[in-house]
């Protein structure tokens, strides 16, 4: 082809065609010039599909990453619930002591009047009546239990680190992930502040009565029900200070649940619903 053309202008000079000539080589600087653009062109959508699938992969794996930690928000939900039935279970231990039960799912003795007129399955939501040394164990252990949450956003971590952050496009869903980290280092702050030392706290007065070094040989001992060696029951039930700290460490627990609650509602779910949005988009 390049022979082809030589020859042309071999042709258009050797005849002293200048007018033809020139006209030739313009439109042959145009069809190279064509060529380019074409090429540019098809370089430029090869690129725009290549990072336009780039682009949703990211969102699949942001999509992915915040089902993720929405399961590790209700996991934490639902240990703060079981934290609080236990200090339920505990505060009505310390104004009933041990609940006679027959085993036939009926308590013996009545916890409160409100207990008269609701169904047992419904109050096991509420809290597990302690009717042996051992359940007042469990209450023990598991109303001193420190659970903390943590925002991991793998994907949006290889975003940034690799520069492609442009490729998000989306202001609203940049602007949400930036929120949501924020209010999770707020909410962390809270929980280190507050939630944590109640516990700490909680632990320690509760190593007073609560003897966690014979709780091994306790779990082998017959007769449940007679503690006395491992718990100071009576003193455990009349000290107004654990009571109190029962009631503080109660209301941390609601302020560490509403702060997560509020977060998944008001982050969480908005960004996963954007990025469902941003995914719509790109298939069409």
């Amino acid at each position: 082809m390049i022979k082809f053309f030589r020859k042309i202008r071999q042709g258009l000079l050797t005849e002293n065609k200048f007018n033809k000539y020139l006209i030739y080589a313009i439109g042959e600087i145009a069809l190279v010039m064509i060529g380019i653009l074409l090429a540019l062109q098809v370089n430029n959508w090869n690129e725009e599909k290549k990072q336009l699938q780039i682009t949703n992969s990211y969102l699949k794996n942001l999509h992915s990453d915040f089902k993720q930690n929405e399961d590790m928000m209700n996991s934490v939900f639902e240990s703060l619930e079981g934290n609080k039935r236990a200090m339920r279970s505990l505060a009505n231990f310390i104004d009933n002591g041990f609940i006679a039960y027959n085993g036939a799912n009926r308590f013996l003795k009545p916890l409160t009047e409100e207990y008269l007129t609701e169904n047992i399955t419904t109050n096991r939501n509420r809290f597990i009546p302690i009717i042996d040394t051992l359940s007042l164990v469990y209450n023990l252990n598991r109303a001193g239990f420190l659970i903390n949450y943590d925002l991991l956003l793998p994907t949006w971590d290889e975003i940034i680190s690799s520069g492609n952050v442009r490729l998000i496009e989306n202001k609203d869903l940049k602007k949400g992930i930036k929120n949501m980290k924020f209010w999770v280092s707020e909410i962390q702050e809270i929980e280190s502040n507050l939630v944590t030392p109640v516990i700490r706290e909680f632990q320690k007065k509760r190593a007073n009565y609560f003897d966690t070094s014979k709780f091994s040989n306790f779990l082998s001992e017959e007769g449940l029900t007679d503690g006395e060696a491992f718990i100071d029951i009576n003193g455990l039930r009349t000290d107004k200070e654990f009571s109190l700290l029962l009631q503080r460490l109660y209301r941390s627990s609601n302020e560490q649940r509403d702060n997560l609650k509020g977060l998944k509602y008001e982050s969480s779910d908005k960004i996963i619903e954007i990025i469902d949005n941003e995914l719509i988009e790109i298939t069409k």
